[in-house]
């Protein structure tokens, strides 16, 4: 993978503060500081620890995921890299992406194409692959409210849902007929430009190499189940916080709530900040007519547990490989 672009990190700073102002102009700060007064204490810890668990789940999977052999050493390395990885987006986005490679390249020796590959997998395939079908459920089960709130939201949803699942579609065909990709490409003559071609080139063999490992299928189940349980725990997590404010919801709404509050994280902004406020808000407010401080409040909360939970997790998990398994290898045997 390649070092991260300036431009890039630029870029998803001024779209985190846009949405950020977009989202929080022309409300009473007093009326969320009020709305996140009393928070049960108990609410907030069933929130961050379901938090953690989410972490927990995706580094086993993103473990599973790893070309055999795969060592069971290889475990708790997986799981620090990916906390380590959490706590870095917090501050630079896709940084982490990079730090999960280098943290468990350095602990298991695994290639640099190998770990690439799988991190594809994770962060594109997998990941657009539940939410085309959470987003999919919760459209086909809130079509008329949809309709109401606005005429050409339910298309426009839909028009979404279409291009990802032609994108999904698209990366399946990647994985597993790449010589028939760069073929097409090349009689399409996209090889004249060997700058893009190479880059795209490299995109297809890492994402073939990475989907090597769920060609069987024994291992298409147990990866299946742990995106099932990862994303039921992602909602498990949102439905206790509109518990906490006292929201009114049944499984479908709130599903597509949740669904619309995802978008928020798939822009780019450090952390999520701004961009999963203002989706969030928007859902909220249009889905269960409530007042926007405390759309914003319970964006907050959710945002605040999961931002803080994310980073002290990562960070003691980046003081016990740097320091611990450090010592270790410089020990005198």
């Amino acid at each position: 993978m390649k070092k991260l672009n300036w431009k890039t990190t630029l870029i998803s700073f001024i779209t985190g503060s846009v949405f950020l102002y977009v989202a929080f102009r022309n409300v009473s700060f007093g009326d969320i500081t009020q709305s996140l007064q009393n928070i049960p204490l108990h609410f907030v810890l069933m929130i961050v620890a379901v938090n953690i668990m989410g972490i927990v789940i995706r580094a086993w999977r993103w473990w599973y995921m790893l070309p055999a052999p795969r060592l069971k050493n290889e475990f708790f390395p997986a799981q620090r890299a990916l906390a380590i990885c959490y706590a870095a987006n917090n501050f630079i986005p896709r940084s982490g992406e990079f730090l999960r490679i280098y943290f468990l390249r350095k602990e298991t020796n695994r290639s640099m194409a190998v770990l690439s590959s799988t991190v594809i997998l994770d962060r594109f395939f997998l990941d657009l692959l539940a939410m085309v079908f959470l987003m999919a459920y919760a459209l086909t089960l809130n079509a008329q409210l949809l309709t109401n709130l606005y005429e050409h939201a339910y298309s426009l949803f839909w028009l979404m849902l279409s291009l990802s699942i032609i994108a999904l579609a698209g990366l399946l065909f990647l994985a597993f007929q790449p010589q028939i990709i760069l073929k097409i490409l090349k009689l399409l003559k996209l090889n004249l430009f060997p700058s893009l071609f190479k880059k795209i080139t490299y995109l297809i063999e890492e994402l073939s190499l990475g989907m090597s490992s769920i060609k069987k299928p024994s291992s298409q189940v147990v990866i299946l189940s742990q995106t099932v349980l990862l994303w039921f725990l992602y909602l498990l997590a949102f439905t206790i916080g509109l518990t906490v404010f006292e929201i009114p919801f049944t499984m479908s709404t709130a599903t597509l709530a949740f669904s619309i509050s995802i978008l928020g994280v798939v822009f780019p902004s450090p952390g999520a900040i701004g961009t999963y406020h203002f989706f969030t808000k928007t859902a909220l407010i249009h889905l269960f007519a409530i007042p926007d401080e405390k759309a914003l409040a319970f964006a907050i909360l959710m945002h605040g547990l999961m931002y803080s939970s994310n980073t002290i997790y990562g960070f003691l998990c980046f003081l016990y490989t740097v320091n611990f398994k450090t010592g270790q290898k410089n020990r005198p045997a």
